[in-house]
């Protein structure tokens, strides 16, 4: 687990570029392959392109993902799914919104952390901080058995922060690791 982690840490540094340190988040520019994406799609406040093998989930299967997402028993978070998407290799991309009154940053600390550990029956998280396109972003990076999980945490200096969850499993990570670094680097606040 621990080289798993340091390879992901190590993959993570190559890929992405600090460009200048603002106090705790570091401007970080992500490899960007157009060609990989969908065209730039807006949900509910921001706005992102999709990896190009991911549809969009509806229906019954998305207000059955949305239920489950929503309702989970001593949550640390209340969240509004916005979206979803998968792909026929196992990867699962979900946007929601954290319902917050105050930025959600102060609550980010180790006892999330342990909390998404335990919640994920994961041995530890990688938790990074950085702005993506000028908008403070935390992110943690989880193995679970064979699944990967990005998810960030955008705009958490603000009441209206956004959570975004790259699941993909492990054997097809490395091959999707430009894909999301791409579609990563498309995240933008909608005035």
């Amino acid at each position: 687990m621990k080289i798993f982690l340091l390879l992901l840490i190590v993959f993570q540094s190559l890929s992405c570029a600090n460009q200048s340190e603002n106090g705790e988040f570091p401007n970080l520019e992500f490899r960007y392959d157009e060609s990989l994406l969908s065209s730039l799609q807006v949900f509910k406040g921001i706005s992102l392109s999709i990896p190009l093998d991911f549809n969009q989930i509806v229906g019954n299967d998305f207000l059955r993902t949305e239920n489950n997402l929503e309702n989970i028993e001593n949550s640390f978070f209340d969240t509004d799914v916005l979206f979803a998407f998968q792909n026929e290799h196992g990867g699962v991309i979900i946007i929601s919104q954290i319902k917050a009154e105050k930025p959600i940053i102060e609550k980010l600390g180790k006892k999330f952390e342990s909390s998404l550990v335990q919640s994920s029956n994961a041995l530890d998280t990688n938790r990074g901080q950085f702005l993506i396109n000028g908008i403070e972003t935390v992110q943690f990076i989880t193995k679970k058995s064979d699944i990967v999980n990005y998810k960030l945490f955008f705009n958490v200096m603000n009441d209206k922060c956004y959570q975004i969850d790259y699941f993909v499993l492990l054997n097809n990570f490395v091959n999707f690791q430009e894909q999301l670094e791409s579609s990563i680097s498309t995240l933008k606040l909608n005035d």
